[in-house]
């Protein structure tokens, strides 16, 4: 068990293994970050848990020796903390991911990082050896399109990164978008660029984001110019034809490369220079030209 002092209200927080009785107080944690914490088309579209169903489940991870915890405030169960398996592949037998929900009126108390440890230090007593957590966002460097170009440049293999990106699309519930460093000569052909872009068509679909991003020099690569305005441009224009509904430029100033547009009726929605958002024009993530919903997350 853990005990932590919580800075707002001076009480001892309790972390522990979770019980029964503790099912309804989970559950009011539980259906709370349902409602509120993702999008009402993602909660219609569900099948959120009742109580039975965590009953069921939190008896299941006990009798496989995985992890169910809570933490506890003057009798109050405050947040809870569990580990299942990552995936059902020999591989991966060693292998959890962890979900941890905290009540809404204890955030950013510290909660999180009390249960996250001892959620770890059970798994390992419990014999797993790594730990996947769960986010809402990332960004995926897909740093070319060549396993000549992952070899040479970043001793690794693009097909991991493509195995990771297609894992998040079909496995996953986080947003994600992908960068594309273009660098002179290394992976700035409009062959190379137009066979991404057919992979992520055919394997992610046309509404995943998809920047190509200019380089500098610098560190160990001072030899290569800085990418050109026209090079990006011209993978926009690629990614777009093939079928890529958006596509960005970045590490530039290139307000039309760079803006969100309605790909029903081509309305500028999101207005970008460089970081710096001009205007959002956006209503609740739909077009207001046209009503049509534009993917994404932008609350």
């Amino acid at each position: 068990m853990f005990k932590m002092a919580m800075s707002e209200q001076a009480l001892p927080i309790l972390v522990r293994p979770s019980r029964e009785e503790d099912t309804e107080m989970m559950m009011t944690i539980y259906r709370h970050h349902i409602r509120y914490g993702v999008e009402l088309s993602a909660v219609a579209a569900s099948d959120p848990l009742d109580s039975d169903d965590l009953k069921r489940r939190r008896k299941n991870m006990k009798n496989h020796r995985l992890p169910h915890l809570v933490a506890e405030v003057n009798g109050m169960v405050i947040a809870y903390a569990y580990a299942v398996p990552f995936r059902k592949r020999p591989a991966y037998r060693y292998t959890l991911k962890h979900s941890i929900y905290v009540h809404h009126e204890h955030l950013r108390c510290g909660v999180g990082r009390l249960l996250l440890p001892a959620l770890i230090d059970a798994c390992a007593a419990a014999g797993y050896r790594q730990m996947i957590g769960y986010i809402d966002a990332a960004n995926v460097d897909l740093k070319g399109f060549t396993e000549k170009f992952y070899h040479k440049l970043t001793v690794s293999h693009l097909a991991d990164v493509l195995d990771t990106l297609f894992w998040l699309k079909h496995e996953t519930n986080v947003w994600f978008e992908i960068t594309t460093l273009l660098i002179p000569g290394e992976n700035d052909s409009p062959e190379e660029i137009k066979n991404e872009c057919d992979w992520i068509l055919n394997n992610l679909g046309d509404s995943v984001p998809l920047h190509f991003t200019a380089f500098h020099p610098d560190f160990k690569m001072l030899n290569k110019e800085r990418t050109s305005e026209n090079t990006l441009i011209m993978a926009r224009n690629i990614a777009i034809d093939e079928g890529i509904k958006f596509c960005y430029v970045g590490n530039v100033h290139n307000i039309e490369g760079q803006t969100t547009y309605c790909p029903n009726c081509i309305a500028k929605l999101i207005t970008r220079d460089w970081h710096s958002v001009r205007s959002n024009r956006l209503n609740g993530g739909n077009c207001p030209e046209c009503g049509t919903q534009i993917p994404g997350v932008f609350n």
